[in-house]
């Protein structure tokens, strides 16, 4: 008497090796849209004094800042907004208010 396949088995096997070949081939994850032009570079929204307004892809990893005792690197993954004043004699007063609404006072130093 000759042995019946095991369609059941087989079938379910079939169905992992497709799932598992095609999941790679279809991308990135859905979740993950909007991203996809400049993976790691926050998008920006910049407020300026005469009211316009620009929307852009912040290309830094990091924003500089000197304090009146040191000057560090703070990571953009941190920062909330950035706030860039110049008082009438020159002296700039840039804040960085930071994601735990903590505020770092001094001068920006990227252009």
């Amino acid at each position: 008497m000759p042995r019946r396949l095991p369609t059941l088995t087989l079938s379910v096997g079939l169905a992992v090796v497709l799932f598992a070949t095609l999941r790679p081939a279809r991308g990135q994850d859905p979740a993950a849209k909007g991203t996809t032009d400049n993976p790691g570079f926050p998008r920006v929204n910049v407020e300026l004094v005469s009211g316009q307004s620009l929307v852009g892809t912040l290309r830094l990893a990091g924003v500089g800042l000197k304090t009146d005792t040191d000057t560090r690197t703070i990571d953009l993954k941190h920062v909330r907004r950035v706030t860039f004043q110049k008082e009438p004699g020159g002296h700039a007063s840039d804040t960085v208010q930071l994601n735990d609404k903590s505020v770092v006072r001094g001068r920006v130093l990227q252009d």
